[in-house]
């Protein structure tokens, strides 16, 4: 007889099965942290106009939010989207990174460096996924993920 029994075909599902199920939400993982890039491209530009509006005696929100690889939504309320996040700038000193896809699970903060306080980017997650992906990052449920380029210095 040629053929597999009905055991092999299930020890064969069952194989399969388990894989996906432990490569599957590091996938997940891995694709959310590539979609990160663009936080890290904004944050720079962001940086970029902050310190060119220093220079230049202080601008206007148009000013400080162009070029930065997101379209803005409302110049005034500070905020924009992109293609993977959602940008809201706060009264407070501080914006919010919101991603589109994962809108409930987590956030990114960034703090501008300013006289009083030290730059920070900030990843808080929220739901059990969340939390997760932020420990992946950084180690913690709420955590610095400062990422420093070889432009940054710059």
């Amino acid at each position: 007889m040629k053929g597999f029994t009905l055991i092999e075909l299930l020890v064969v599902v069952l194989i399969i099965g388990i894989l996906s199920a432990v490569a599957l939400p590091q996938y997940e993982k891995a694709v959310e942290k590539s979609r990160l890039a663009e936080v890290y491209s904004v944050v720079h530009a962001l940086r970029r106009n902050f310190e060119i509006c220093d220079l230049s005696g202080g601008c206007e929100n148009e000013e400080l939010l162009s070029e930065v690889g997101m379209t803005i939504t409302n110049a005034s309320m500070m905020s924009m989207s992109g293609k993977n996040y959602t940008f809201q700038g706060t009264p407070y000193g501080f914006a919010a990174f919101q991603p589109t896809r994962r809108t409930d699970d987590y956030m990114i903060l960034w703090v501008p460096k300013t006289v009083d306080t030290e730059e920070a980017l900030v990843c808080s997650g929220q739901t059990a996924w969340g939390i997760g992906f932020c420990k992946s990052l950084c180690g913690f449920q709420q955590c610095e993920m400062n990422k420093r380029t070889k432009y940054d210095g710059m």
